[in-house]
């Protein structure tokens, strides 16, 4: 009988939807909807404005809008490579 805890060699199950944390400054593209907010955060988010205040905005890759490809660390990076936040 299979042991009912996953090996290590699996990988993390995906989630059904993609969860965005905005920060303050973003917070209005709530309005625009989940997928253009992928759009934006892997498309350089904004081309001027402020930057992320008081922390970071997020995303947690989900199987919705991503592909299995897109970890949590691959979004972060594209956060930080945003032009507002340099």
């Amino acid at each position: 009988m299979p042991s009912p805890q996953a090996s290590s060699t699996e990988p993390a199950p995906m989630r059904k939807h993609t969860r965005f944390e905005l920060c303050d400054a973003h917070a209005s593209w709530q309005a625009d909807g989940r997928t253009r907010l992928a759009e934006m955060f892997c498309e350089g988010g904004p081309g001027h404005g402020r930057s992320c205040t008081p922390h970071p905005c997020r995303i947690w890759p989900g199987s919705d809008l991503f592909a299995p490809t897109a970890t949590d660390d691959v979004a972060a990076d594209w956060v930080r490579c945003w032009a507002v936040n340099q």
